[in-house]
């Protein structure tokens, strides 16, 4: 028995698997890690993924919410750490980046609308953001250049 957390992980990485394999994304080369650990050199991100890299990434379990103090049952969220990251051939190429912005969206349209998991429900979606609160989706330039999108999404469920 696989814990919670990894059943709704492995769901998200399937819905997401499955639309990939069936060419229904912008863009379907990229390659898909089921992981604990989202990490990747630049360097390796460059030579060994050059589609880029999608990393589903289970999280811990949010607390369990009663309705009253009376209650018995409650309701708990699940969360699921989506990314992508791909190296940039052509930085001042605006069509190259809104192509993978458009791949970000559709990721997250999977996320909301496929998810199929008895007893579980999508509950909301947030995007990493920066300290002034704006979404993190921009290209980085460390070792290389990078494109990175990365949000959470989670599903609510019915706990006792």
């Amino acid at each position: 028995m696989a814990a919670t957390v990894a059943d709704v992980r492995d769901e998200v990485y399937t819905r997401i698997l499955l639309k990939k394999n069936l060419s229904g994304y912008s863009e379907n080369s990229f390659d898909l890690s089921k992981t604990w650990r989202p990490y990747e050199l630049l360097e390796d991100l460059v030579q060994n993924f050059p589609n880029g890299k999608v990393y589903i990434v289970a999280c811990g379990p949010g607390d369990i919410v009663l309705q009253d103090r009376k209650a018995i049952i409650g309701t708990r969220e699940y969360c699921v750490f989506v990314g992508f990251q791909i190296a940039i051939t052509d930085v001042d190429s605006m069509s190259e980046c809104d192509g993978y912005a458009l791949l970000v969206e559709e990721l997250e349209t999977t996320c909301r609308k496929e998810f199929n998991l008895d007893g579980f429900q999508f509950s909301r979606l947030e995007y990493m953001k920066d300290e002034k609160g704006l979404p993190l989706q921009f290209i980085m330039q460390r070792a290389a250049l990078t494109f990175e999108s990365y949000f959470q999404v989670y599903y609510k469920t019915v706990h006792s």
